[in-house]
């Protein structure tokens, strides 16, 4: 003879628990996951800045000791997604023009981008504190240094502020006491 197992009433109950608290475990890990995986992305894009910064910092360092005139154009930029421009200012000197685009006209001159706040309304007043001389904007989704960075020897070849879009290349050139970006 078999015996047959009944379930007792709180077996019954308590089974729609195990299963809710299954669901909820479950999506938690899920949240979880995709927190890291974002996380990772944003730490890839951090990265690459630092890495495109670090560069132009050693080629500058390299030009400055070559004789006035030489002439490299950099790799195009590669800005994190977010980033728009990657601009060039003057260490400690107070910036009252508008800030030049690498873009140009159809004649081949470098033409205005619009107004400081068009690009980045934080850019002014970074701009006047002038302890920094490169900025990435939009600098709130800059992750590293809130995208101030600082390239001694390193000035814009045209106007206060020289800004290059994404994807564009900087040309460096040696001059006697600094090395001018174009």
């Amino acid at each position: 003879m078999k015996k047959r197992m009944h379930k007792k009433k709180g077996q019954l109950l308590a089974q729609p628990f195990i299963y809710i608290f299954a669901l909820i475990l479950g999506g938690l890990i899920l949240v979880w996951g995709i927190k890291a995986i974002v996380d990772l992305v944003n730490t890839a894009g951090t990265a690459e800045l630092g890495k495109m910064v670090k560069n132009i910092e050693s080629d500058v360092g390299e030009f400055y000791n070559l004789d006035e005139g030489a002439t490299k154009e950099s790799q195009p930029l590669s800005l994190p997604k977010g980033l728009t421009y990657f601009c060039v200012s003057e260490l400690n000197k107070k910036v009252t023009g508008t800030p030049v685009c690498n873009k140009k006209d159809k004649a081949g001159a470098i033409k205005p981008c619009g107004s400081l706040d068009a690009i980045d309304k934080g850019l002014i007043g970074q701009l006047r504190i002038g302890n920094n001389n490169i900025f990435v904007t939009p600098m709130a989704q800059a992750k590293l240094n809130n995208g101030k960075f600082k390239i001694d020897k390193l000035k814009p070849g045209q106007g206060d502020v020289l800004c290059y879009a994404n994807g564009a290349s900087i040309t460096l050139t040696s001059r006697t006491t600094f090395v001018e970006a174009s």
